[in-house]
């Protein structure tokens, strides 16, 4: 008998996830209450991890083809002196890719395998789910799943705000990725498919964690990127001022001991934001939540019951997904360092490693191994 799954939330998390469904022989349908996908001028970098957990799902090579390849590139200081220099090796591999252009490719997956998309959809309570066997939690930073499970976990507030946008490739646009920082301030520029991303992240005491007056993120941003060298600024000038965003970022904490539950009477999994939502700072957000989906695909093929299946997949990601968590906190507070003594020790560390040094311990850090791969 086919088993029936239900995925709430369209985005990257729900959509993996509802394709590693699908590839397992569940009936999936997804839910979400937006008409159409998110239409955000949102870049991600896809790290190697990332994309070998695509690989497991049979999505890396279409995700490659329509990206951007690219590396690590230099990090600078707000005035433009090299802290570190560009990757010298393959190591950092990296593809950017729009989040739409990679929304539009899980979505036609997804429907080639099946999955009903149910759109304009409100999900406030389990009694608004259809019939099923499996419940996944991929509704975001702010998941109602979540909170049905595990109602004490709460967002909480980073501090820093980030601005971004989406402009045309100019002349000045890096092949690498490239960083800037400054004093409680950093900013990068990430090649695209067609264009450039470029964010400023910054700590943001003035407007906080609210999101009124959005409307002036245009002016704040060119305000911001003027602290920076030239080529920031002249991409921040390229993008059509009603698209520039200002995001506040927020995370979870690491206390969740379980991604699952039973505790409303459906067998219940938490991924992507929901789960474990960081703060970019290491541009795990994403690449995490490819491995949730990759688990999840492994895990159905060899546990033949949910009680097994549930024991596996939070030994495969809970401390995997919390330690990036940790790392991705103490990143932000060490690139946006404030005070002016921790900016030099900063600015001095980075400039006295070795460029493949840093090479190395990136993508060890990062690095993925399958459940199923010899250990």
């Amino acid at each position: 008998m086919t088993q029936r799954a239900t995925v709430v939330g369209a985005g990257i998390a729900g959509l993996t996830s509802a394709i590693a469904l699908a590839e397992s022989g569940y009936e999936a349908v997804v839910l979400d209450r937006a008409a159409g996908p998110s239409d955000a001028p949102l870049g991600l970098a896809i790290t190697g991890n990332g994309l070998e957990a695509l690989a497991a799902i049979g999505l890396r090579g279409e995700v490659e083809r329509a990206g951007v390849t690219t590396r690590m590139g230099s990090i600078l200081t707000d005035a433009g002196t090299t802290l570190m220099a560009k990757t010298q090796t393959g190591a950092g591999y990296i593809v950017g890719i729009r989040e739409g252009t990679l929304l539009r490719i899980l979505a036609e997956r997804a429907d080639d395998l099946g999955v009903e998309t149910r759109r304009e959809t409100l999900v406030r309570s389990d009694a608004d789910l259809p019939e099923t066997d499996l419940v996944v939690g991929a509704d975001g930073l702010r998941s109602t799943v979540r909170r049905w499970i595990k109602p004490r976990v709460q967002p909480d507030y980073s501090g820093a705000a980030c601005w971004f946008g989406i402009s045309d490739a100019l002349e000045s646009t890096p092949e690498f990725v490239t960083s800037w920082v400054g004093r409680g301030t950093e900013a990068g520029i990430l090649p695209l498919d067609n264009g450039a991303f470029w964010y400023i992240s910054a700590i943001d005491r003035q407007r906080g964690p609210s999101t009124a007056g959005d409307d002036a993120a245009a002016a704040e941003a060119a305000q911001l990127g003027a602290l920076f060298e030239a080529p920031l600024s002249a991409h921040i000038s390229a993008t059509t001022s009603g698209t520039v965003t200002r995001q506040p970022l927020f995370y979870l904490p690491t206390g969740l001991p379980r991604f699952t539950s039973t505790r409303t009477g459906m067998p219940t999994l938490l991924v992507g934001d929901a789960a474990h939502a960081m703060v970019p700072s290491l541009v795990q957000g994403a690449n995490q939540t490819f491995e949730d989906a990759a688990v999840l695909r492994v895990l159905l093929r060899d546990e033949p019951d949910t009680e097994t299946l549930f024991a596996r997949f939070n030994e495969e990601r809970v401390q995997r997904a919390q330690r990036m968590q940790v790392r991705s906190w103490r990143a932000i507070r060490w690139m946006q360092a404030t005070h002016p003594v921790t900016g030099a020790i900063r600015n001095a560390v980075l400039k006295l490693t070795p460029t493949m040094a840093a090479e190395i311990l990136t993508d060890w850090h990062g690095r993925w191994v399958s459940p199923d791969a010899p250990r």
